[in-house]
């Protein structure tokens, strides 16, 4: 409790709310947060982030949205028949950015999660 109240004081120093010391970040904002460490900046890494996640979960629209589709015609009425090929160029650079990222996010989190230094 007294690590809280040093920490507050320090927030309230900067004009920052207290009450968001203990709030855990969800993904997007530590990806956009790393983000701001890397070149290609904040939103390229969350739109990376996004696209990987989504074909590394499976998720039905991922590879229809982040590779190379061809729509060859409708199977029936509202249901396109599309050939679906792996972009390599954009896959290549979208596994680069993850990977910046990902360094950025652990070196962020690394320096947050190390003790203080005296």
């Amino acid at each position: 409790m007294f690590r809280f109240t040093e920490l507050s004081a320090l927030a309230q120093l900067v004009n920052v709310d207290p009450s968001g010391i203990k709030k855990t970040p969800d993904y997007t904002t530590i990806v956009r947060a790393a983000g701001r460490h890397v070149a290609f900046g904040p939103a390229v890494a969350v739109v990376s982030w996004k696209a990987c996640s989504s074909l590394a979960h499976g998720e039905v629209r991922g590879p229809l949205a982040y590779l190379t589709r061809e729509v060859l015609g409708e199977s029936s009425p509202g249901v396109a028949l599309a050939r679906v090929t792996g972009n390599v160029l954009l896959l290549d650079t979208g596994v680069r950015v993850a990977i910046g990222t990902m360094k950025a996010a652990l070196a962020f989190f690394t320096k947050r999660s190390s003790a203080p230094s005296a």
